[in-house]
């Protein structure tokens, strides 16, 4: 290999290691960004309640299933949404949230107008 032509690509190389910072790859869509197992804690009255989520997007549309923790049964989600950040679905009321980095604030609006706020992030164990 030529010394000029063994520079150049060193050159190139160092320009392309160096600009790769500059020009971040997206992280995907917000419906794979929810794909996966999430958790939220729900505290006031006196008590605590966590909720698990299990997330399955696919395009604009968003199924899974709702657990509240003590309770043995898992909820479906039904006419589950996906519009840019935002879903909303109903399983044990009716959730609406944001997807803001790695957490999705969520709010939970039970019969009687009654809303609850959250904030749930991504277990362990999620894909």
């Amino acid at each position: 290999m030529n010394s000029r032509f063994a520079k150049t690509i060193f050159a190139f190389a160092l320009v392309l290691v160096s600009s790769a910072g500059a020009f971040p790859f997206p992280a995907g869509s917000p419906a794979d960004q929810l794909r996966g197992h999430w958790e939220a804690e729900l505290a006031g009255e006196g008590k605590r309640f966590w909720f698990y989520f299990d997330f399955q997007p696919k395009a604009d549309a968003i199924t899974g299933t709702v657990e509240l923790a003590g309770q043995d049964r898992q909820f479906p989600i039904q006419n589950g949404k996906i519009s840019g950040n935002n879903v909303s679905f109903q399983a044990l009321g009716l959730w609406t949230g944001t997807l803001e980095g790695s957490e999705l604030k969520l709010t939970r609006e039970l019969d009687g107008g009654k809303k609850q706020h959250m904030i749930a992030r991504r277990t362990a164990n999620s894909q």
